[in-house]
């Protein structure tokens, strides 16, 4: 059976933005890091003064040391933070991906549908929101079914009456046909579709 989705390691402009926004910050403090390290000895080997010869020689060799250290675990520092951006963008992607096809699927006027995520996604609340107004739709549009159900009843009643033209039987049916069409109306006051601006 295939899936529904299709695995992808970037889904939408969100992950984008956030890694970007993360990698720059990162070589920010790359270069602030490598300008309070590495700053000093650079400038202490650069001077002229014949006396600091050996002070070059030992800043050089402190120089070199530090760079077989540091630069290794400052790329281990940044394989680390991207894979950390990576789990944490489709922690919060992931989710608002799955919610945006559940309310497409709901637009279209499919009320079965329930929204789910991964158990350690981000989200959880707004999914809950999103089924739990589901659920208030499914049960007003249930009632509005049924209230439409009963009105098509009294409708045929009505019409049966009529061929019999038994007056108050015609009267009663159209006072019961009047009374289901004022509860549907009530389910319909619910729902608002135009805005009040």
């Amino acid at each position: 059976m295939q899936r529904p989705y299709r695995r992808r390691l970037i889904v939408g402009k969100f992950p984008n933005r956030f890694s970007g926004t993360n990698v720059n910050f990162f070589l920010l403090l790359f270069l602030i890091f490598g300008a309070v390290l590495f700053g000093p000895l650079m400038i202490s080997m650069e001077a002229d003064h014949e006396a600091a010869v050996l002070s070059q020689g030992q800043a050089a060799t402190y120089f070199l040391q530090l760079q077989k250290v540091v630069w290794p675990a400052v790329l281990s520092l940044f394989g680390l933070l991207f894979v950390a951006t990576v789990i944490f963008t489709h922690r919060i992607a992931g989710p608002l991906y799955r919610l945006r096809n559940v309310l497409k699927v709901i637009g279209e006027g499919n009320l079965t549908v329930r929204a789910s995520i991964r158990k350690h996604d981000y989200l959880h609340q707004e999914v809950d929101c999103i089924n739990e107004m589901i659920d208030s739709l499914r049960t007003k549009v249930r009632d509005i079914e049924a209230q439409y159900q009963e009105a098509q009843a009294s409708m045929l009643e009505l019409a049966k009456a009529a061929q019999n033209s038994n007056a108050q039987d015609t009267a009663r049916q159209i006072q019961r046909l009047h009374e289901h069409l004022e509860r549907l109306g009530m389910r319909l006051a619910q729902f608002r579709t135009t805005r009040s601006d």
